[in-house]
């Protein structure tokens, strides 16, 4: 963990001794604007092939989103009844995850399902 991170109730929260403001880069190292606030959420999915959802916090700069271990699929989608295996989605393959960059996302929610009970998604935001 970061020094002077303090993660209270599963959330991130941004104070004088945190490592905060990041400059977050996307892949090819081009600056994507400075995040002030890191938060970190873990969702336990009780029931596989359950939607399951996540308002991302206004001006996300970036996230990344993966179920905590190596079992597990995830289905990820930005439009609710999407997330299951018919639907609009994105999946991440056991042991995978996503962590889109160079984002300014206002409005958004993410819907997810896994394809095991009892499965915590962990996603990160930095606005």
């Amino acid at each position: 963990m970061a020094k002077g991170l303090t993660i209270p109730n599963k959330q991130g929260m941004v104070k004088d001794d945190n490592p905060l403001p990041v400059k977050l880069m996307d892949v090819s190292g081009n600056p994507v604007g400075e995040a002030t606030v890191m938060e970190i959420s873990n969702i336990t999915a009780t029931t596989a092939d359950t939607e399951f959802s996540l308002a991302l916090p206004d001006n996300t700069k970036q996230f990344s989103i993966k179920i905590r271990g190596r079992s597990g699929k995830l289905r990820l989608s930005v439009v609710s009844g999407q997330a299951g295996e018919s639907g609009v989605h994105t999946e991440i393959p056991q042991g995978g995850w996503l962590s889109p960059g160079n984002l300014n996302l206002t409005d958004v929610i993410l819907y997810f399902e896994t394809s095991a009970d009892n499965k915590i998604v962990e996603i990160i935001t930095y606005s």
